[in-house]
This record gives structure tokens, C-alpha cells and sequence, in this order.
């Protein structure tokens, strides 16, 4: 889309170059001619409507010497018929050059820019006027004089040949310091001889284009489809049909151009003898010129050295293009330096930035959560350098890159396109130990596009997982987002239709009448326990199934199911082992690129009622960088290695703790009602669980398991399976999911266990995000407090992320706190 700019006076005269080159357009229809489809007028700007060209100028296709001479004369000649067509249509350009002609990639030329045309039968302003009309070094002598009556078609074919002559050797065939400079030599200089800038110019093409720059209209080509074919002769190996110029022609040129034609012919050999001594001077003085230029280029710096060598070029040097190019090396390599001066930098704070890290958890670790002012200053002291340290980082990285790719500006080096892929490749890296999709998918392609194989190959190298299951069948499942879950999806197979988990709503199982809320009979049908939450005054059967659902069904198939050993991308993978007769067993992973995972598999004998199976294996503990409670703020690559235990599916409720109370025949501190005992037990105190775990040993143990409180370990590794999750769900939604214990919409409270199937870990254990805080057996940093795992309604969002914990005195009780057992085969 073409918009005429009306700040550009003359405006007037502008819109007819518009109005013109609309007209001309709409004549022809040439596929060498840019066709125009539409013009108009919106809001007082006039527009033109063009043919979309993914390519580039003939002049910039000619600066950077892309195609060999018989490409490139290929392409001149298309031209040639495309403004043959444009005069058959009584349309003469004017003002053809190479920044008129466009190039697509599969080199297939367009002429562009009619505004300057005349139009046969038309005569306005533009033409009555005569002004010179033209690009300057591209113009006819018949348009430099200005003469209208004698432009003609031949006014553009000698276009053609200044472009031929360009193309040839790198420049315009007249050159000079001013616009007057150049219409002298366009009206009396001969051009250099273009095998003199370029000895590898064919001499059949050289008379190709001295023919299309004769002076004369007359002695030139008839028409652009003469000079068009002269071309075609050259590229088939035929003989072409122009003729260079005799030398009693070149010097009749020499005599017309300076004097009379009534000079006798003395005074004409004293002229010649006389010019021939001002072009000898005049070729000494160039020759000394080039050579203190030349001289200057070998001492500047790059960018100095590439103008110079430019004027040089400008001169007819014939090692300027070389010239220009070394030097041009010489800046990219002098970048290329700064980019691994910057990148030492970067990585040196980087390593400043992990030490402030360091000291700051140290300081945190130390008297975690009771910090004096002096211990919290300390702690922000620390902050600030680690934030100092990370923008000194950002900042050098950022200046390698610009080095790398100005580089790339000057000269295409391997050394920058490889700084630039290691650069992209570090933050997309950085992505994917943050977990951050959208980042990989923007740093991925500049890493393969400027590393090319073997980066692609390091990103997409795939891991290997080597599972020993003997007798089992196993199933794959992949963890991808949904609805700001992390789902288990089958490998191989179809998604399934998994239901949207919403928070808690006024309206649900509810419907307003008068103002009130009016509860909805129960319907079967239409339950949907793994979705919603459910609540309290639910009736028992919609409860049950609730508990008995799940929020992440495993679809299993013959799609799905897999052999080891088995290659995967990376990324949060879960595997499902099912033996005939026996339990199945859940073994989720985090696989890193390239890494290799083997372990053997064997399923339980035996699991005790209401209790989930953990198999030995790699989990990523604490390592949450926004919990400062945690152990490590920063989630990445480092396991810990966990023995297999079995863990309670849901809390320890009212009812099971009062069964022990009267079998113990223990004074109740507080009042209970045995009609809420699906509730979870709260106030009990850390030595009172452990009480509670003893006495399950004796009573239901059975001789075979001992019950007790989990390590905190082994808490996070059932919230969070291998994959170091933020949430059991996944890393997002904490405000989503926090109140997810409370009832009604119309009152805050405790929920029953079981009733938001949502909040569930991979291993399927319950109500890790809500419901209670949990009593661990794990100590807390001073050794006499008790780590305390979990979230609890009416508690801060922060406090569902599994990575966060508190610690409490063994002997204290809390409203908030509850537990659950893990349980131990007696061997």
C-alpha cells in the first residue's frame, strides 16, 4: 500500500506523479511489470494498491554480488521485456534504475515506479514543463538537455544499459561530485571500458552495453526487445548482432566533443594531441589519488577503511571490492571480541549473583523463621548485590548479543553466528529449568537458526528410560497443562475429555429462589466428582464418590501402552506398572535431554487399607523460589533419592482419632461431636500423633505394618510425585485452589476429607493442598521443633505450594493442624 505524503512539496505535483503512475499501470499487465490493482483517495491521502514483491532491490542484489554475470544478465534481460511491453502500450519510463526493479528469491525481476512515465496521448504538467526528468546517472543526454521531443523508447534502453553497465562492474557508467558534474560526462564522456573495472566481462557483453550508451537515440538498440535479445544471443552461445564502435568512430567521437565541425584538420590533430596530454595528467593524478587512499584504508580503522575503499571503488581501483571486504572482516572480528569480553563478564556475574544467593539462605537458614532486625538486613544486603549482580548479567548478555549480531552485519562468521546460538541457547535453557513454555518456543528457532544442526540436535536430543517390571504391563502418560492442572495424558493416544475445575461457587448444587439459596436434589447422572468441589450438606452418596473418584482418570490402552527400553522427549512423565493380581504401582519422572533413567520395579505385596504405594526414586525437594521456608529457592536438576514407603490417602479424621480416645480410655481436651467425624482432626499435638501412629501399630497393624508420621521428604514426594511441582495440581492456581476446604459460599469452614478430588498428587493421595496442616516426623533447624507440612483453610495462599512448611513444639496443638500416617512393611 502506496500513501502519498503530503508534507513532501510540491504536493501538487506529487499527486500527479501518483495520478501517473496509476494510469501507466493500469495499461499493463506484464509479469515483469509490478501490476497495481487499485488507487483512490481516503480522507484527502491517495493511495495506490500494489502486487506484494518478498524481495529485494536490483541495487542491493548488485551491492552484495549475489549472482554470477550470466544470472544477473538473465534478469536484465526479463527486464528488458517487461518495458518492451511497457512501449508497446505507448508507456516510456523515464526513470529506470536498479532501485525501480525488484527481485524476488527465485530471481524473477519486477519494474516498479511508472510516476515519472510518459503517457502517449497524455500531456500534463510534468511533461510540458521540461525539467529534467530521471534519476541523474541513469538519464539519456537527450534527458539531461531536457529536449522532450527526442525521448522516445531508445531514451530507455540507454536506462538499460547504465543498469547493464552497473551490473557489469559495480557502478554507474558517469559518476561525479554533482548533479552538473555528471550530466557534463553523460553529454560528452565516454564510460571506462567495463573490462578495465572487471577483467572476467565477457567483450561480447561489453558491446552489448556500449551499444544501449551510444549518445545518439539513432545508433542505439531500436528497442528494449533488440537489446533483449542481444542478451539471449550472448546466454545461448550465439553470436550477437551490436558491433563495437571502429577506432575512426571513437575518434570522431573525441573530435565532436571538442570542436567544430569547421576546425581544419590541424587544428584538430593539435586538439587530439592536446586532450590526450589532459587525459594522460588527469590518469596520473588518479593513479596518485588512489594510491594515498589506498595508503589511508591500510592504517584507519574498519569503518573509516570501508569508506575509504569506497571512493575507492567509486574511482574504478579494481581491488576495492576486496579491499571493502577486508575490512569488513576486520570489524566483524573486532565485534566477535567484544562479544566473548561480554559473555566472561555475564557469566562472571552470574557466579556473583549464586553467591549472594548463597549468603542470603544461609543467613535465612541459620535462625529460620526468627530472624532479628540485624539478621534481616543481612538478608537484604544480600538481595540487593544478588539483584545487582543478576541486571550487571542481563545487561552484558544483552551486549554480547548486539556484538554478535553487528558481526554478522559486516561479515557472515561462522565464530558469530556461534556466539549468537550458545547466547539463545543459555535462555532457552533458562527456560526449560523454568518450566517456561512460551520462552522455549521464542529462543528455540534462534538457536537452530544460527547454530543449525548441532544445536538442534542438543535441544531435541531425547531421553532414555530403562524400566525392569517383570510380568507387568506398563502404561505411558505424558503431564501437560490444562486449565492450569498438570494432566497425565496418554502417550500415543487420544486426550481424554477432562472436566474444567472451577472454585468454590455461591450457585453450586444451589439455586437462588427469592433471595435464598435453595439446595438441588442429588442427582447421580449428572455428578461430576472429579471436577467441582463438593460440600458438606451434600447427601452421602455424592460424598462417597467424590472420595472414590478422581480429578485425573488414567486412560489406558493399547495406544498408550509401552515397551522398554523406550526414547521420550524431556519433560514430567508418569508410568503406570499393572501385574496380574497384585497392586498397581504409579512411578512418575522428570527426564532431562539426554538423560538415561533405569530402575527395577517390583509391585507391593500387599498395601494397607486407605494408604497409597510411593516405589523407591529421584524427587525434586523444596526448591521453590517463592518459599523461603524452602530448602533450596531455586527449582532445578537436583534429586533426592527416596526409599519406598506407603502414605494415608486422606487426614486422619475426627472419628478414627475418637475410635482411639475411647479405646485408650484418654480425658478429651475439647468437646467433640461424633457427627462430624468425617471431618479432619485438628488440635492434636505432635507427641499425640505419635501416640495415635503407636496405637494403630498395635490394633491394625496385623503383625505386619508399623504406622507412623511421614519425613517431610517423604510428604513433599507424594505431593509432588518427580517432577518438583509447585502445587500438587501443577506449578499455577494457588489462589484458585486455597479456600478449596472451606464450605458453602454462604459460610467459611472446614470441609470433610475427600471432597475436593481436584487436589490430588500423581500417586493419588488427597486434601495435601487443604483440609489441615500436617504433623512430619522430620526435625526443624534448631532440633527441637517439628517440621509442620501442608495448607489449611483460612490460611495464606503461599501455604499450598508443597515446598512451604512451618515448624511447631511437639507438645503444642493448633486448630489448623492435623496428620496423616505413612506406613512400613514389617519384614
Amino acid at each position: 500500500l502506496k500513501v502519498l505524503n503530503e508534507a513532501v512539496p510540491p504536493f501538487q505535483i506529487s499527486k500527479e506523479r501518483f495520478r501517473r503512475e496509476a494510469v501507466a499501470s493500469a495499461r499493463l499487465s506484464h509479469p515483469n511489470v509490478l501490476r497495481v490493482f487499485d488507487a483512490g483517495e481516503e480522507g484527502g491521502r491517495f493511495f495506490l494498491v500494489m502486487e506484494l514483491v518478498k524481495g529485494e532491490s536490483l541495487s542491493k542484489v548488485i551491492g552484495d554480488r549475489r549472482y554470477e554475470i550470466r544470472p544477473m544478465l538473465e534478469i536484465l534481460r526479463k527486464v528488458a521485456l517487461g518495458v518492451q511491453h511497457a512501449h508497446e502500450q505507448d508507456v516510456v519510463h523515464r526513470d529506470l534504475k536498479p532501485a525501480n526493479i525488484l527481485v524476488e528469491p527465485e530471481g524473477e525481476p519486477k519494474v516498479v515506479d511508472f510516476g515519472l512515465a510518459y503517457l502517449g496521448g497524455a500531456d500534463t504538467q510534468l511533461t510540458r514543463s521540461g525539467a529534467i526528468m530521471g534519476t541523474p546517472v541513469y538519464m539519456a543526454p537527450e534527458q539531461v538537455r531536457g529536449d522532450r521531443k527526442k525521448i522516445s523508447a531508445r531514451t530507455d534502453v540507454y536506462a538499460l544499459g547504465a543498469i547493464l553497465y552497473e551490473v557489469l562492474t559495480g557502478r554507474p557508467p558517469h559518476m561525479g561530485g554533482t548533479a552538473i558534474e555528471v550530466y557534463q560526462r553523460i553529454t560528452w564522456d565516454e564510460p571506462i571500458s567495463p573490462r578495465k573495472l572487471n577483467a572476467r566481462v565477457p567483450a561480447d557483453v561489453e558491446t552489448i552495453a556500449f551499444k544501449a550508451l551510444e549518445k545518439g537515440p539513432s545508433r542505439r538498440y531500436a528497442s528494449a526487445k533488440e537489446f533483449a535479445d542481444d542478451l539471449g544471443r550472448f546466454l545461448r552461445g550465439e553470436p550477437i548482432v551490436a558491433r563495437p564502435s571502429p577506432f575512426y568512430s571513437r575518434i570522431a567521437k573525441r573530435i565532436r566533443r571538442h570542436a567544430a565541425a569547421s576546425v581544419a584538420a590541424a587544428t584538430v590533430a593539435v586538439t587530439l594531441l592536446t586532450a590526450a596530454g589532459v587525459v594522460i595528467a588527469g590518469r596520473i593524478r588518479r593513479a596518485n589519488e588512489m594510491d594515498r587512499l589506498e595508503r589511508e584504508a591500510d592504517k584507519a580503522d574498519p569503518d573509516t577503511a570501508i569508506v575509504l575503499w569506497a571512493q575507492l571503488q567509486s574511482m574504478g581501483h579494481p581491488a576495492a571490492w576486496k579491499g571493502i571486504e577486508a575490512a569488513r572482516r576486520r570489524r566483524a572480528r573486532e565485534q566477535i571480541k567484544a562479544a566473548r569480553r561480554h559473555l566472561l563478564l555475564r557469566d562472571d556475574a552470574y557466579e556473583r549473583a549464586g553467591r549472594h544467593v548463597r549468603e542470603r539462605d544461609a543467613e535465612i537458614d541459620r535462625k529460620a523463621p526468627y530472624w532479628s532486625l540485624d539478621d534481616r538486613r543481612k538478608i537484604w544486603d544480600a538481595e540487593r548485590r544478588h539483584a545487582e549482580a543478576q541486571l550487571d548479567a542481563s545487561v552484558n548478555d544483552t551486549r554480547a548479543e548486539h556484538a554478535a549480531q553487528t558481526a554478522l552485519h559486516y561479515s557472515d562468521e561462522p565464530e558469530a553466528r556461534r556466539l549468537l546460538a550458545s547466547i539463545y541457547f543459555r535462555r532457552w535453557r533458562d527456560a526449560e529449568e523454568r518450566r517456561n513454555a512460551a520462552e522455549m518456543k521464542l529462543w528455540g528457532p534462534l538457536v537452530v537458526q544460527y547454530g543449525g544442526r548441532e544445536f538442534q540436535e542438543e535441544i531435541e536430543k531425547p531421553a532414555t528410560i530403562r524400566l525392569t517390571a517383570s510380568g507387568a504391563t506398563a502404561y505411558l502418560f505424558r503431564y501437560q497443562e490444562h486449565e492450569r492442572r498438570v494432566v497425565p495424558v496418554p502417550w500415543g493416544g487420544p486426550a481424554p475429555e477432562w472436566p474444567s475445575v472451577a472454585p468454590v461457587k455461591l450457585e453450586f448444587r444451589h439455586k437462588r429462589v427469592d433471595g435464598r439459596l435453595v439446595q438441588l436434589p442429588f442427582d447421580p447422572s449428572v455428578a461430576t466428582p472429579e471436577g467441582e468441589p463438593i460440600f458438606a450438606d451434600a447427601p452421602e452418596a455424592e460424598k462417597d464418590a467424590a472420595r472414590k473418584g478422581t480429578a485425573y482418570p488414567l486412560a489406558c490402552g493399547s495406544a498408550n501402552e509401552v515397551t522398554f527400553p523406550l526414547q521420550i522427549p524431556a519433560g514430567s512423565w508418569l508410568v503406570l506398572l499393572r501385574w496380574p493380581g497384585k497392586a498397581e504401582v504409579r512411578y512418575p519422572l522428570w527426564i532431562a535431554r539426554g538423560e538415561v533413567v533405569e530402575a527395577r520395579v517390583e509391585p507391593p505385596d500387599d498395601v494397607p487399607e486407605g494408604f497409597v504405594y510411593v516405589p523407591p526414586g529421584p524427587a525434586i525437594v523444596g526448591q521453590d523460589p517463592f518459599i523461603i521456608t524452602s530448602l533450596d529457592r531455586k527449582r532445578n536438576e537436583q534429586k533426592s533419592e527416596i526409599k519406598e514407603f506407603f502414605i494415608a490417602r486422606f487426614e486422619v479424621t475426627l472419628g478414627q482419632y475418637y475410635e482411639y480416645i475411647q479405646d485408650t480410655k484418654q480425658q478429651l481436651r475439647w468437646p467433640m461431636d461424633v457427627a462430624v467425624g468425617d471431618y479432619p482432626v485438628c488440635a492434636v499435638s505432635w507427641n499425640e500423633a505419635v501416640a495415635y501412629a503407636d496405637w494403630c501399630t498395635r490394633k491394625k497393624g496385623g503383625g505386619r505394618w508399623t504406622f507412623r508420621l511421614p519425613t517431610h521428604q517423604e510428604w513433599e514426594k507424594a505431593a509432588r510425585g518427580a517432577d518438583g511441582r509447585f502445587h500438587v495440581w501443577g506449578d499455577g492456581g494457588e489462589g484458585m485452589f486455597y479456600t478449596s476446604q472451606t464450605a458453602r459460599g454462604d459460610r467459611v469452614g472446614i470441609e470433610p476429607i475427600g471432597l475436593f478430588p481436584a487436589d490430588e498428587s500423581p500417586f493419588g493421595v488427597r486434601d495435601m493442598a487443604g483440609g489441615r496442616r500436617e504433623w512430619t516426623a522430620s526435625f526443624g533447624s534448631d532440633g527441637s521443633q517439628r517440621i509442620v507440612k501442608g495448607g489449611a483453610y483460612g490460611a495464606f495462599a503461599s501455604s499450598v505450594r508443597a515446598a512451604f512448611h512451618t515448624v511447631a513444639a511437639p507438645h503444642a496443638g493448633d486448630i489448623t493442624v492435623g496428620f496423616r500416617l505413612a506406613a512400613d512393611r514389617i519384614k
